[in-house]
């Protein structure tokens, strides 16, 4: 009896190898991240899209200091927060690719509250990497004594004239959470 190899089972499904092989090796990569925190934790997750500012807000929320800078020009101008210090707390991204990769965990500067910044969904670096994410939000909630999420949009997305990303969003918690209506003293929706 001949072993079939994963190119075998990709071609069978229809999947290209190498896509195949990416998701593979994103799923690996990021597993032998989170098998490196603690499990059984009560935890605090911040999920939603990519570029909503979860790591900003975990930043912030775990006591990180940050500060802000001037960002554009002329008439497209604003702020931006950065970090004081590049080694404390979730990456914050501010270029056309998602920062986060894989879960972190952080905590607040009382080590009582356990905080995990998951990467965002609609990820900008390609349906490998949402598969890729959504493999590792279930494993850090499969491994989780407790929950309670943060779900975290840009207020963007519900003041302008289109509220399509924010609905996608709450179709995506919907799925994410079934009968959510039994966890709702664990939600929280934010806008950045």
């Amino acid at each position: 009896v001949r072993s079939r190899g994963l190119g075998d089972v990709y071609k069978r499904q229809g999947i290209n190898a190498e896509y195949g092989q990416k998701v593979q090796a994103g799923i690996k990569a990021a597993t032998e991240e989170l098998l490196k925190e603690p499990q059984g934790e009560d935890i605090v997750v911040f999920l939603g899209n990519t570029r909503a500012g979860k790591s900003t807000l975990v930043n912030y929320v775990t006591g990180r200091k940050l500060n802000a800078e001037p960002l554009g020009t002329g008439l497209r101008t604003g702020i931006k927060l950065v970090q004081c210090h590049q080694d404390d707390g979730p990456k914050i991204g501010h270029t056309a690719t998602a920062a986060t990769r894989v879960p972190s965990r952080w905590t607040d500067k009382s080590k009582k509250r356990v905080m995990w910044d998951a990467p965002g969904w609609d990820d900008n670096r390609g349906e490998e990497q949402d598969i890729t994410n959504a493999y590792c939000v279930w494993q850090l909630l499969a491994s989780a004594q407790s929950v309670k999420f943060v779900f975290v949009s840009d207020i963007a997305d519900v003041s302008g004239d289109s509220v399509t990303r924010f609905m996608d969003l709450l179709k995506k918690i919907c799925q994410m959470v079934p009968h959510i209506e039994n966890f709702i003293h664990n939600v929280v929706i934010t806008f950045t």
